[in-house]
C-alpha cells in the first residue's frame, strides 16, 4: 500500500498535472496536430520528423546538468521556472509561420521539459517512503495517459471549429492551461521534509558517482533503443493510417483516446508488477508487449489493426520508463536520484531525438511508413536484448 504523509497527496496530484501538460500536451499532442501543421506550414515528411527531433534535442540538452541545477537552486524552483518557459513555448508554437520558427519553439519546449520531468519525478518521490517508489513513479507517469486522452478529445473539436488554424488554437489552449497549473505549483511546491532534515549534506553530493554504476549504463542504453523505437511509432502512426491506409481521422482520434485511457493505468500497473516480480522480469515482459504492438501495424494494415495495436501500445509504453526510472532510483541514495534520472534520460533523449528524423527519412525514401514501423520494431528488439543481458535487478552500490 502507498504510504502518504499529509502534504504528499497534494504534491502527487500536482506532479501528475505537470506530466499531463508536459508529456501529454507538449510532446504527444504534437502527433495529432502534425497533419494540420504539415498542410499549413507546407512541410515534407523529413521536416515533420525534424520538428519532433527539435523537441527532443532540447529535451536532451539539460539532462546531464539538471541534477546540479536542482541541487544549486532547489528542485521546486527549477520546476516552476521551466514550467513558465514550457507553456510560453507552446503558446508561441501556435504563432509559428515557418518550419524554422516552429523548429525553434519546439526546441524550447523540449529544453524546458527535460528539466521539469527529471526534477519533478525526483521531487514527488522524495515525499514518499522508498517502498512505494515504483508505484509512485507509475502514478506520476499516468499523467501522460491523461494528457493523451484529453488531447484526443479536445483537439479534433478545435480542428473542426477553427479549420486550418485549429492547430494554432490547440497550442494556445494547452499553453494557457499549463500556466494555470504553474501558478498552483509556485504556491504549493515546498522543500520536502527529508531534505530539510539532511540540510547541507544534500548539496555536497558528488554528482559524478552515478557515472561509475555500470548497470545504470545498461539501463540507459535500453532506454536509448526504446526512445528511437517508440517515438517513430508515436510520431507517424496517425499520418500512416490517415494518409497511407485511408483510415478516417475520426477513427484515429478515437484510437488515440483509447491509447490515452489505457495508458493512464499502465504506468502504475507496471510499477506495481516490477515491485512484485523484479525490475528485470517486468521490463522484459513490457518490451515483448510493445514490440507486438508495433509488429501488428507493420504487417496488418486495417482499422482493426489500428485498434489492436493502440491498445497494446497504450498498455505498455509507459511501463518501460516507469521500470527503468525505478531501477535507476534503486541504485543510488535519494539525493542522487535527479542525477541518475538525468543520466538515463540523456540516453533516452538522444534516442528520441534521432528517431523522428530516421522515421521521416525512411518514409521519404520509400514512399511508405511501413518500413519506418519495421525499423521501430527492430530498435525495440535491441532494447529488449539489452534488458535480457542485464544481470538481475539493480542494487545499491554506493
Amino acid at each position: 500500500m502507498l504510504k502518504f504523509k499529509n502534504y504528499s497527496y497534494l504534491i502527487l496530484f500536482l506532479g501528475i498535472l505537470i506530466v499531463v501538460g508536459g508529456h501529454g500536451f507538449a510532446r504527444y499532442a504534437y502527433s495529432l496536430l502534425l497533419p494540420s501543421m504539415k498542410e499549413s506550414l507546407k512541410l515534407n515528411y523529413t521536416e515533420m520528423g525534424l520538428l519532433g527531433t527539435a523537441n527532443l534535442i532540447g529535451y536532451v540538452s539539460f539532462t546531464l546538468i539538471v541534477g546540479y541545477l536542482a541541487t544549486k537552486f532547489s528542485q521546486q524552483r527549477v520546476i516552476w521556472v521551466n514550467l513558465w518557459v514550457l507553456n510560453m513555448a507552446m503558446i508561441a508554437t501556435g504563432f509559428a509561420d515557418s518550419f524554422l520558427s516552429a523548429f525553434t519553439f519546439r526546441l524550447f519546449t523540449g529544453l524546458s521539459y527535460s528539466c521539469i520531468y527529471i526534477t519533478n519525478l525526483a521531487y514527488v518521490v522524495s515525499w514518499f517512503d522508498a517502498g512505494s517508489r515504483g508505484r509512485v513513479m507509475g502514478l506520476v507517469s499516468s499523467g501522460t495517459g491523461v494528457g493523451i486522452l484529453l488531447s484526443a478529445v479536445f483537439i479534433p473539436t478545435v480542428l473542426g471549429v477553427f479549420g486550418g488554424d485549429g492547430w494554432r488554437y490547440s497550442w494556445y489552449f494547452m499553453g494557457l492551461s499549463g500556466i494555470f497549473v504553474t501558478v498552483f505549483v509556485m504556491i504549493f511546491y515546498k522543500e520536502p521534509p527529508s531534505f530539510k532534515k539532511e540540510g547541507a549534506a544534500v548539496k555536497n553530493i558528488n554528482s559524478l558517482l552515478v557515472f561509475k554504476i555500470f548497470k545504470i549504463w545498461l539501463l540507459g542504453f535500453s532506454f536509448f533503443f526504446f526512445g528511437i523505437g517508440y517515438i517513430i511509432y508515436f510520431t507517424f502512426l496517425p499520418a500512416y493510417f490517415v494518409k497511407e491506409i485511408g483510415v478516417s481521422s475520426n477513427l484515429v482520434s478515437l484510437a488515440w483516446s483509447i491509447n490515452g485511457f489505457v495508458s493512464i493505468f499502465a504506468g502504475f500497473f507496471w510499477g506495481f508488477l516490477s515491485d512484485k516480480i523484479g525490475r528485470k522480469n517486468g521490463l522484459v515482459l513490457n518490451y515483448m508487449l510493445i514490440i507486438l504492438s508495433v509488429v501488428v501495424v507493420t504487417f496488418w494494415q486495417s482499422s482493426s489493426a489500428l485498434i489492436v495495436s493502440i491498445i497494446l501500445f497504450g498498455a505498455s509504453f509507459l511501463g518501460i520508463p516507469t521500470i527503468i526510472s525505478a531501477s535507476s532510483a534503486d541504485s543510488v541514495e535519494v539525493e542522487l536520484i535527479p542525477q541518475a534520472l538525468g543520466m538515463i534520460t540523456f540516453l533516452f533523449g538522444i534516442g528520441q531525438a534521432v528517431g523522428p528524423t530516421i522515421g521521416g527519412y525512411i518514409a521519404d525514401k520509400t514512399g511508405s511508413f511501413k518500413p519506418a514501423m519495421l525499423a521501430a520494431a527492430i530498435f525495440l528488439i535491441f532494447g529488449l536484448l539489452v534488458s535480457i543481458v542485464r544481470k538481475g535487478d539493480v542494487q545499491k552500490t554506493l
